[in-house]
């Protein structure tokens, strides 16, 4: 689900549904730009040039409007790495490659939400919250690569679960090292030949 599927999206929401799209979205801009210790209700009204009195009445306070973005940003990115993976089953023919590729195309179509994503792996080693937020969201990210393993190359179940960590462990270092905003294809290659040398370690049978 890229910015044109949001847009698309928006299109079909009710009035009341496409202001509460706008302020997560703001909310999302806000935290690019200063952090989650930066984010405040005034400056997400002013980015969505909106009022605090209106995120008040959407969200309620500042905590509720962060859990409602947790879950916005889960469900967009669970479905554009789904609305990935369908679109270019056919010219990426290996379900890894697809996999790191998507996660990447969302880090470069939606530059705001991979900066949420970024700095909520880094908060996620002291807040609670957003731990839960990580290993929930990552779980999901962890299935959906062990059933390409297990279902493409036939891994084994009680090896298919550590080799998907390893894979998307390796994912998310790269970018967190590189804090990445501006994937280029270089970057992307190196991370998809990571992937395969993770999985020819752990899975000696893979052709690549």
């Amino acid at each position: 689900m890229d910015s044109g599927s949001l847009a698309y999206l928006a299109a079909k929401m009710s009035k009341s549904d496409r202001m509460r799209l706008n302020l997560l979205q703001s909310g999302l801009r806000c935290i690019s730009e200063y952090g989650f210790e930066g984010l405040t209700l005034e400056k997400v009204g002013k980015i969505a040039k909106s009022n605090k009195g209106l995120l008040i009445h959407y969200f309620s306070s500042k905590e509720k409007f962060l859990d409602e973005l947790l879950i916005y940003v889960g469900f967009v990115g669970r479905s554009h790495t789904i609305q990935f993976i369908e679109e270019n089953e056919a010219k990426l023919t290996d379900p890894v490659e697809r996999y790191i590729r998507a996660t990447l195309d969302l880090a470069r179509k939606l530059p705001d939400m991979n900066s949420f994503l970024i700095l909520a792996i880094q908060r996620a080693t002291y807040d609670t919250r957003f731990r839960k937020w990580i290993n929930t969201t990552f779980g999901i990210a962890y299935e959906r690569i062990q059933n390409f393993l297990e279902s493409h190359y036939g891994v084994p179940s009680d090896r298919s679960a550590q080799i998907a960590k390893q894979i998307h462990s390796m994912l998310l270092g790269h970018m967190l090292a590189r804090e990445v905003m501006d994937v280029t294809e270089d970057f992307e290659q190196l991370c998809v030949s990571a992937g395969y040398e993770l999985l020819k370690q752990f899975h000696p049978g893979h052709p690549k």
